[in-house]
């Protein structure tokens, strides 16, 4: 054989990555990727068949987009949907039974960024993803929503779904008229009070409206919240005051009374006078109401507007 010839052959049997060996087949295409609300990048290789969710918020964001899920965290005010009933109830959201939820075997988790970061390690452990959402804002929501179209295999439902939420609220905000007027947000839990700043479900909701909160740049920016102070309180002495708590339905009152309500200085605020003090509900304030945010829009924009219908 000439040389050539055998050079040639010698090329192609190169080329054809080794005489008598088969060429490696590429890996699979990703069926989702993502990036989750702390920067970190999830893949998943194929459609998640069992998804857990840590925050009741995510139900009905997830049912809203088309999709399902096996398992969920709950909170003491959740009143359990019909498409939630028979699920597992893996115990409240800040206080998830770990044993239950990897013994339900899940292909994907998703949780609240913050609350429910502590659980990657051990979930990563047992070769588990989990996705950290934030849903606290509008935007952040109708994200979600599209998020979990895709997950699910229902993009073109969850982008549909996300769409309608934004109009919605966009509806509404228009509806409010602009007084330029000024809020705060007073969060009550057992022990202490708390001046709410800003990325909590009321100031979002105040921020739709067009309330301004006059502590949304006040101290360290990485914080939703800071110490209450009656003088500042004072200083800033808003049109509006709005009050929320985590305590047990019914009690909200007696949070307030003796670090708010029974002060002198309280009675002198002008928001008090002119009667614009409004407690927020918990099933649409403590937590994010995920796709039913309209319903806190509507809440708040009654309390302020009684004579206008939402």
């Amino acid at each position: 054989m000439k040389p050539f010839l055998i050079g040639l052959l010698a090329g192609l049997c190169l080329l054809s990555a080794g005489c008598g060996k088969e060429a490696t087949p590429p890996p699979p295409a990703a069926f989702y990727s993502l990036h989750d609300t702390t920067g970190k990048e999830i893949v998943l290789t194929k459609k998640p068949e069992k998804i857990v969710l840590l925050s009741p918020a995510f139900l009905n964001i997830m049912h809203a987009a088309g999709g399902d899920f096996v398992a969920y965290g709950s909170s003491p005010s959740l009143d359990v949907p019909d498409y939630a009933k028979g699920k597992v109830n893996l115990g409240y959201s800040y206080q998830i039974n770990m044993e239950k939820l990897i013994g339900e075997k899940p292909d994907l988790v998703i949780g609240l960024k913050g609350l429910h970061n502590p659980l990657a390690s051990s979930l990563e452990a047992n070769h588990i993803p989990l996705v950290l959402l934030s849903i606290s804002t509008e935007d952040e929501v109708a994200q979600a929503i599209e998020i979990m179209g895709d997950i699910s295999g229902h993009t073109e439902e969850g982008a549909k779904a996300s769409k309608e939420f934004q109009k919605e609220i966009d509806a509404l905000s228009q509806k409010v008229p602009d007084k330029g007027m000024t809020c705060a947000v007073i969060f009550g839990a057992a022990h202490a009070v708390m001046l709410a700043k800003e990325g909590t479900i009321a100031t979002e909701t105040a921020k739709i409206l067009h309330f301004q909160n006059v502590f949304a740049k006040e101290g360290a920016s990485e914080m939703h919240m800071m110490p209450f102070s009656m003088e500042d309180l004072m200083k800033k002495d808003p049109d509006i005051l709005f009050l929320t708590t985590m305590v047990t339905p019914g009690q909200e009152k007696k949070v307030f009374e003796e670090s708010l309500l029974n002060q002198p200085a309280w009675q002198e605020l002008r928001a008090v006078k002119e009667g614009r003090v409004y407690f927020l509900p918990q099933n649409l304030f403590l937590s994010s109401p995920g796709i039913e945010y309209p319903k806190a829009i509507r809440c708040m924009a009654g309390q302020v507007y009684p004579e206008m219908r939402f």
